[in-house]
């Protein structure tokens, strides 16, 4: 049950209200936010998916800063900086 008026998206300048039964796609590499000002916590489900024209070394690009921000320690932690592409590559063949 979405609230309504209450949980929305903004991307880049264009602010859409959350619905019930309908999904939203949107472009993750644009500054955007997310607001749920209900009373109740909400949950999504989140997929990246890269747009087709991106070269691998754009969509690696764009994986290490998603991995940077679920891992802050990457930016700091030379170690972790430098068994990166080895732990990527394991998580990649294990999915």
């Amino acid at each position: 049950d979405v609230p309504e008026k209450q949980c929305s998206l903004t991307v880049g300048s264009e602010t859409r209200e959350w619905a019930d039964g309908k999904a939203m796609i949107f472009d993750t590499s644009l500054l955007h936010e997310a607001e749920n000002r209900a009373d109740r916590t909400r949950y999504i489900l989140m997929m990246r998916v890269y747009h087709p024209e991106l070269t691998a070394t754009e969509r690696a690009a764009l994986q290490f800063i998603f991995d940077c921000l679920d891992e802050p320690e990457l930016l700091s932690d030379r170690e972790a900086l430098s068994e990166y592409p080895e732990r990527r590559r394991a998580l990649e063949a294990a999915s």
